[in-house]
């Protein structure tokens, strides 16, 4: 069982993460606008540079199926599902988040305590589940 206060710690995490995911997506979109005009994700750029809200450079890398964000140890990955919808997030991809910000999870399971943070958010009303395959949306507030 993981306790109320990490669960809502990891909560307000993702809500973070998914701000940040956001920004990042916009900054992608507008430096390569005229290739997501396209509609096919095949021309966009495999790796290279985008900068935040605050000017900060962050790296993207293409993998399989989605980008890696990093700048200074912090990874935001978006699926490459999340281009053309970008207010939904993957569930899978908030472990390598947290991992990379060192967050503590007071020796708890991190996989159920991420999933306890997503049922929290979800009976609360804040999130909705998307897609069976673990895509969430946070609704507006």
């Amino acid at each position: 069982m993981v306790d109320y206060s990490l669960i809502k710690n990891i909560a307000f995490g993702i809500k973070k993460y998914v701000e940040k995911q956001e920004i990042l997506h916009l900054s992608f979109i507008r430096a390569h606008s005229d290739l997501v005009k396209l509609s096919n994700i095949e021309f966009l750029p495999r790796s290279g540079f985008i900068f935040d809200e605050e000017m900060n450079k962050w790296e993207f890398k293409k993998h399989g199926c989605g980008y890696e964000f990093s700048h200074e140890g912090t990874a935001i990955d978006i699926n490459d599902y999340f281009l053309s919808n970008g207010d939904f997030f993957s569930a899978n991809r908030l472990f390598f988040y947290f991992e990379s910000i060192k967050f503590n999870f007071k020796n708890q399971d991190t996989d159920d305590a991420i999933k306890s943070a997503l049922i929290y958010l979800e009976s609360t009303g804040e999130i909705v589940k998307v897609l069976p395959t673990g895509y969430y949306k946070f609704l507006l507030s």
